[in-house]
């Protein structure tokens, strides 16, 4: 006999639509088509006014207060203590993506799943909500929010604090400083020192030859070439910015503020607007280099894209790189050959931004020359050294190149428009064909570089690395693994749902399983690894645990009962203590408030996953998804 005095479910209250679960007497019409359990959690009932009712949920207001209190550089323990203490809350009332305004809570329809992006977070076909681009967090939809309230019986709740919305929303654009250069000697002393390390390999920003030049036009005291030396002054200060941040051992430092560097160099910039030359690009990629190392991503993307059109417009694309030969190069040839490496470096980071983002790549490949400069492959994994009497040595540039190419192909054969139309079978014989050609990658790698196929116990960097070998054997790693996830977790996306149960051919499965496993190999090695990581890089890597954990709370869900699922939380906790044991240049109030929200991120996804494994236990067989 069916009970009538069985109430609505949870979602159809919160919705306030009719709910046929008493007649039902199973789940309703709007949980089955939407593969949803329908759960009564009790209501307490409305309190009357001026009067607090009890056993309520302390505020989100409240909760933030007292989740922002730990210790800015705090501990694994913090992390545990933050799941204990929170206690289990009503549905979060945010409609808003407080930073990048994007509508998370918007229900998203299975239709619309063939338009989602690599910056989305996809689940069985179904888009679950976004990675905000500026902050890196996550964004959940609705739908989302109710299959994880299915799958633990309880609300998903990410609070953003203001102080973090507040710095992480902020311009540098918006207060431009008026300082005067420097006396000569320091920026001389700067830019000796950043020629003679191995920095300037790694992002060859400026020619160790041409640049004396823009530094003698800054200083000169010709009045007729006023626009010529504005944009010669916008490139020195953006030198001094970045060489200040990457030489903090350099006498020349007290004598300069990297961050009134910058903004002047951004003012003088926007004075030079019709100005297109290999000076300005040079400016503009500092500026951004610059704004990638402070971690206030609001303008990072707009000196991207005005890097990438500057150089296309110079024909840095195309142009060819001059053979080095006994004699030294022509300024004609150098200046081609710097281009030319700029060209390079505005494409790597392109590539990568658009992994980590989702937005579609500022350059096309099918309008570039991408023939690689003939003595790339022999210096990039021998010496590593910066040798003082060359001024013409090759650099090796970040991470590999190769890869960088086939995470182009990664883009447009998983993730463009067009791909977003291929047959389930088609999408699988893809990701095995990308998944061969990184394969052919890693094993070209030289034994003491290379990646590990899965990393399952903690890894030991040899203590005989210099900093710059180090740092490309964490990058190379960390590139592997991630690239490894992009490509299987694409194959999540066409996964049919059927009734309230997803199923998933046995093909998807284990392309989803090597997904989850290379996030888990990310947090291992890191874990082992990132102390050794250069302080001023903390910006870029921090990208890499924060994604992976996702991709293992999900796994979580999906699947409480797995057996790795308890190793899983311990790695999410770990990821905690990875992103505050990274070194950093300079701890920001934007540094502390990021790393509070951290840990209230990591805190949540904890006790979310935790909450899946204890229902999942306790619920019969039968009622499992």
């Amino acid at each position: 006999m069916v009970n009538k005095l069985r109430r609505s479910c949870d979602a159809c209250f919160k919705r306030k639509i009719r709910c046929d679960a008493s007649q039902s007497g199973g789940l309703c019409d709007w949980c089955d088509n939407h593969g949803l359990i329908c759960s009564f959690s009790k209501r307490v009932p409305r309190a009357k006014p001026g009067r607090k009712p009890e056993g309520l949920a302390k505020s989100p207001e409240t909760h933030a207060k007292q989740s922002t209190t730990a210790s800015p550089i705090s501990k694994i323990s913090t992390v545990e203590s933050l799941v204990q203490a929170q206690p289990a809350r009503p549905r979060p009332p945010t409609p808003w993506c407080n930073t990048c305004r994007v509508p998370s809570k918007a229900q998203t329809p299975r239709g619309l799943s063939r338009n989602s992006s690599l910056g989305q977070i996809l689940y069985s076909g179904i888009n679950f909500g976004i990675i905000c681009p500026q902050t890196g967090f996550p964004q959940f939809t609705q739908h989302c929010e109710e299959w994880v309230h299915s799958r633990t019986g309880q609300w998903p709740w990410f609070e953003y604090n203001s102080e973090f919305i507040r710095t992480s929303s902020s311009s540098s654009l918006s207060s431009p400083a008026t300082v005067q250069l420097p006396e000569r000697w320091v920026v001389q002393l700067l830019f000796e020192e950043f020629s003679n390390s191995d920095l300037i390999l790694v992002f060859p920003v400026v020619d160790i030859v041409l640049f004396k030049d823009t530094i003698a036009l800054a200083y000169s005291t010709n009045h007729h070439a006023q626009t010529n030396q504005l944009v010669a002054k916008a490139c020195v200060y953006a030198f001094l910015a970045i060489a200040g941040n990457h030489c903090p051992s350099s006498k020349a430092i007290a004598f300069i503020d990297c961050d009134a560097c910058a903004k002047v160099a951004q003012s003088l910039l926007l004075k030079c607007t019709k100005v297109v030359d290999i000076i300005i690009l040079q400016t503009i990629l500092m500026l951004f280099l610059f704004e990638g190392s402070s971690g206030v991503d609001s303008a990072l993307l707009m000196y991207h894209a005005l890097a990438c059109r500057t150089v296309l417009a110079l024909g840095g694309h195309v142009v060819p790189f001059p053979v080095k030969s006994n004699r030294k190069f022509t300024h004609e040839e150098r200046e081609d050959r710097q281009l030319r490496m700029l060209f390079w470096l505005c494409y790597y980071f392109d590539k990568n931004i658009c992994f980590r983002t989702g937005q579609p790549p500022m350059i096309d490949d099918n309008f570039c020359d991408l023939t690689l400069p003939e003595e790339y492959l022999s210096s990039i994994f021998k010496g590593r050294n910066r040798d003082p009497n060359d001024d013409s040595q090759m650099p090796y540039l970040p991470g590999d190149l190769r890869l960088c190419l086939l995470k182009s192909k990664v883009l447009h054969r998983l993730y463009s428009k067009g791909s977003l139309q291929k047959s389930d079978a088609e999408l699988l014989r893809t990701i095995r064909e990308l998944d061969n050609e990184l394969e052919s990658w890693r094993q070209s790698i030289p034994a003491e570089f290379a990646p590990a196929l899965s990393v399952r116990k903690d890894v030991k960097i040899a203590d005989h690395l210099t900093l710059a070998k180090s740092m490309l054997h964490i990058e190379l790693h960390l590139e592997y693994h991630h690239t490894l996830h992009v490509i299987h977790c694409a194959s999540g996306r066409y996964t049919p749902v059927v009734r309230n149960e997803y199923q998933i051919s046995s093909g998807v499965q284990s392309s989803l399983d090597i997904s989850v496993e290379a996030s888990r190999s990310t947090i291992v090695y890191l874990n082992a690894a990132a102390s050794r990581l250069a302080a001023e890089a903390f910006w870029s890597f921090v990208f890499y645990p924060m994604s992976a954990l996702l991709t293992l709370f999900f796994n979580i869900l999906r699947n409480p009962e797995n057996e790795y699922s308890k190793h899983d939380i311990e790695l999410l906790i770990t990821s905690s203590k990875i992103i505050h044991d990274m070194p950093k240049n300079k701890i920001t109030s934007f540094t502390i408030a990021y790393l509070k929200q951290a840990d209230a991120l990591v805190a949540e996804l904890v006790r979310l996953a935790q909450a899946a494994i204890t229902k999942s236990r306790q619920e019969p067989r039968h009622v499992r998804q």
